[in-house]
């Protein structure tokens, strides 16, 4: 079992590749020891090829103030639109 917030913090950065070499290193050196994260690399090894091929998506231009009012509505925490 693993000892850490799961999941790691640094394991989306370390697959997708945005992490400084410091981080990256050190999330290298995690995983020789966490069987637990490096299962989850394998899993989402091939997410970054998989986020290249994705198409746009066209947002209706209303979404975000029908999303808060959704929520203000609902007794939700308050939100600013703007």
């Amino acid at each position: 079992m693993a000892t850490h917030p799961l999941p790691y913090p640094d394991l989306a950065g370390y697959v997708l590749g945005v992490l400084d070499p410091g981080e990256a290193r050190a999330f290298a050196a995690h995983l020789a020891s966490c069987g637990h994260c490096r299962d989850e690399v394998d899993e989402l090894r091939g997410l970054p090829a998989l986020l290249a091929t994705g198409a746009a998506v066209e947002v209706p231009a209303d979404l975000r103030a029908r999303t808060f009012a959704r929520i203000q509505a609902s007794g939700g925490p308050s939100a600013t639109v703007g």
